[in-house]
């Protein structure tokens, strides 16, 4: 992914890896167990909450997880689906299997709450609970051939047809690229002058060649407006509106922290800690440190 290791040399900052929070800080993170076993509750089963129960767990504690999906992974799930993410995929089956191995008490289908969360009995609380595709309020959006790019990754599109994704970052290039591979005409509409400047620069240089081999179109300096019977209403920067046809739309336009629970938490659990996109939405990396710090500290 080059986001931790080559990525953060051209940032000029120190090198780490995205899967593995130790990674040039060993002798720091080194992982010992605890002096005093604590009960661990972990709200959230995406990088971060399974990476603070992992760790947790490794050091003695006795965690339980619990997950609201019907599966562990959070956000990995639609961003492992396109074939060339199967490294990232690779990651997501170690965390997956490193719950059974540890022994971490997971449970699925399962909507936390104040009252859930003291059922648990915990002594420290670890929020994990991610964040959702951000939908701006803007006519057209809550039609049935409207999609976030989370749900297109994770279950596809109910037909063919042309494609517009709205958001041309990380996310909307790689949701374009991996619908342009199952055979579908796309077309990105960022209003920024280019797209994927969230990716470090290597990446993104394979990602614009991989992009336009697959004939995706590019529209950048459009800002979206409208959608409408197939047809995306935009603004150029000069204020004149410009049309495109699609069949579906896709929205890739960021996401939105989902905390609601921090406050209540925060008043019946003293030892309340958060990790991952709840606090900011970011990139997986992001997630994974802090989900190792949170399990780490635990005293």
């Amino acid at each position: 992914c080059n986001e931790f290791c080559i990525g953060r040399l051209f940032q000029y900052k120190t090198v780490s890896c995205v899967v593995n929070a130790t990674c040039g800080r060993e002798h720091y993170f080194h992982l010992k167990k605890a002096d005093k076993p604590r009960r661990v509750t972990v709200i959230g089963g995406g990088p971060a909450g399974m990476e603070a129960a992992r760790v947790a767990a490794a050091r003695g504690h006795k965690v339980i997880l619990l997950e609201k999906e019907k599966v562990l992974g959070g956000q990995l799930v639609p961003a492992t689906r396109p074939a060339f993410k199967q490294g990232l995929h690779n990651f997501l089956e170690y965390l997956r299997h490193q719950m059974e191995v540890l022994g971490v008490d997971v449970r699925l289908n399962v909507e936390a709450n104040v009252a859930v969360v003291k059922y648990t009995r915990p002594e420290v609380v670890i929020l994990a609970t991610g964040a959702t595709p951000y939908i701006p309020a803007l006519p057209g959006l809550t039609g049935e051939n409207v999609f976030t790019a989370n749900r297109v990754l994770t279950c596809g599109l109910p037909g063919s047809g042309k494609v517009a994704i709205i958001g041309g970052g990380l996310v909307g290039c790689e949701t374009a690229l991996h619908l342009s591979h199952q055979g579908y005409e796309v077309v990105v509409v960022e209003e920024l002058e280019q797209v994927a400047q969230d990716m470090n620069i290597i990446s993104r240089i394979t990602l614009l060649e991989e992009l336009n081999k697959a004939g995706v179109q590019l529209r950048t300096g459009l800002s979206f407006q409208e959608f409408s019977s197939g047809r995306i209403l935009c603004r150029n920067p000069h204020g004149q509106e410009e049309q495109l046809q699609a069949d579906y739309l896709v929205l890739a336009m960021g996401s939105t922290s989902q905390r609601q629970l921090a406050p209540e938490l925060a008043e019946h659990f003293p030892l309340l800690m958060e990790a991952g996109d709840c606090i900011r939405p970011r990139k997986v990396g992001d997630a994974v440190h802090e989900g190792f710090a949170a399990g780490w500290r635990i005293k």
